[in-house]
């Protein structure tokens, strides 16, 4: 234990918090091996910490990743000392609470690095905070997305893949047939995009691909006659 303690005591000074140094008596030595993070040493600290009792043992003192962060002990930086009563920390990424409304927390969700991540939010595309294909909703809101860690807010339903599904040329929210992304079907309710051929010429709706009907400007028009 004294090789151990005499080997890491430099190297912990530099690693701890100002505000975490030892005070009032405090063991310098005690409290630097255990800011060194090594689970070994949680001996030190069990033996008497300050002077008096020993501390009892805890989340920051039982060789458990308690918060499961990846992290123990005097390594965790939700722990502030041995006595700390948790290791879960006050940042977004080490509090326990889903803050992005995702249905993950902290380690778990993808958009944290680490448990001093500032923000759960992350790159992905159904987990940044952005309306990625343009439809109104984003991230868990979005029917696309099966999960945060879903790549594409696009999803299999006609209004929702990305696809102009009938041929005018709009798709999805921007296709006046979709009332909204789980809208199974792009055909609308004006004449030129009900999917009828309303005026008897033998062609429907405006359509780019295949040819559609020449009295309709737009699916937006409503009257196949021009």
């Amino acid at each position: 234990m004294r090789h151990i303690l005499g080997s890491t005591l430099a190297f912990a000074a530099l690693l701890a918090p100002e505000a975490a140094r030892p005070q009032h008596g405090d063991s310098e030595a005690k409290l630097a091996a255990w800011l060194a993070g090594a689970c070994s040493l949680d001996v030190v600290f069990r033996q008497g910490f300050e002077s008096g009792p020993p501390p009892p043992s805890g989340p920051c003192n039982d060789c458990l990743d308690n918060d499961t962060d990846g992290f123990v002990d005097a390594a965790d930086p939700g722990c502030e000392s041995p006595e700390d009563a948790s290791e879960l920390g006050a940042g977004r990424c080490d509090d326990g609470v889903d803050n992005d409304f995702d249905g993950t927390v902290d380690a778990r969700d993808p958009g944290c690095s680490g448990p001093t991540d500032p923000s759960e939010r992350g790159t992905i595309a159904c987990d940044d905070s952005y309306d990625n294909d343009l439809d109104g909703f984003f991230d868990q809101a979005d029917p696309g997305c099966a999960g945060p860690a879903d790549p594409s807010e696009q999803g299999a339903l006609i209004c929702d893949d990305g696809v102009d599904n009938e041929g005018d040329g709009l798709a999805d929210r921007a296709d006046p047939g979709c009332t909204s992304p789980t809208d199974p079907s792009e055909i609308g309710t004006k004449q030129c995009d009900d999917g009828t051929d309303n005026d008897g010429d033998s062609f429907v709706d405006f359509r780019l691909e295949p040819v559609g009907d020449p009295g309709c400007e737009s699916p937006s028009d409503d009257d196949e006659q021009g």
